[in-house]
C-alpha cells in the first residue's frame, strides 16, 4: 500500500520501489494559479538498487552533498530551465557525486524539443559536462524515447 507524499522527509514504498522525498528549492504553483503544495524532490530507489535523483525544478543547494553521499545515486534528472546555465548542472552533479562515485548520469529536463534562440539545450549541457571532467554521460531526451537506465 502506497500513501500520497504527503512532506519532505517521507519515505513512501510502491512495491519494491523506494520513494524518499526531499526538499526541493522553488515554488509549486499550478497553471491556474492555486497552490501546487510543497515543492520536492525525490529519490527513487528500484529493486536493482539502481537510484534515481529527481531534482524538480530546485535551485543548487548544499543539501545535495548530503543526499549524494546518503542516498548515492546514480542518475539525477536535473532541472534546465530557461533561466539555468548548464554549468548549474554541473555543480549540482558535483555535490551529488560526493563521496559517492555511483552517479555517472545525468538527464536535463525542462527544456524545450525545439528552445527558442538563445535557449540552452541538452547539447549544452553535455559540452558543460565535458568541459568540467567529471566521468558523467549526459543523456539528450528525445521525444517518445524510451530509455533503460543501469547502474553502470
Amino acid at each position: 500500500m502506497c500513501r500520497a507524499p504527503r512532506a519532505t522527509g517521507d519515505t513512501n514504498k510502491i512495491g519494491s520501489v523506494k520513494i524518499r522525498n526531499v526538499t526541493s528549492v522553488h515554488g509549486s504553483g499550478t497553471v491556474d494559479k492555486t497552490d501546487g503544495g510543497q515543492a520536492m524532490g525525490f529519490f527513487i530507489t528500484f529493486d536493482n538498487g539502481l537510484t534515481v535523483y529527481f531534482a524538480g525544478s530546485t535551485d543548487t543547494t548544499l543539501d545535495m552533498q548530503m543526499w549524494g553521499q546518503r542516498y548515492k545515486p546514480n542518475v539525477a534528472i536535473l532541472c534546465l530551465s530557461n533561466g539555468r546555465d548548464p554549468e548549474d548542472l554541473v555543480e549540482q552533479a558535483r555535490l551529488l557525486r560526493t563521496d559517492n562515485p555511483n552517479l555517472k548520469t545525468v538527464i536535463p529536463h525542462h527544456i524545450r524539443l525545439q528552445p527558442p534562440p538563445g535557449a540552452h539545450n541538452a547539447a549544452d549541457v553535455e559540452a558543460a559536462f565535458k568541459a568540467s571532467g567529471l566521468p558523467i554521460t549526459v543523456i539528450k531526451p528525445e521525444f517518445n524515447k524510451v530509455y533503460e537506465l543501469t547502474k553502470g
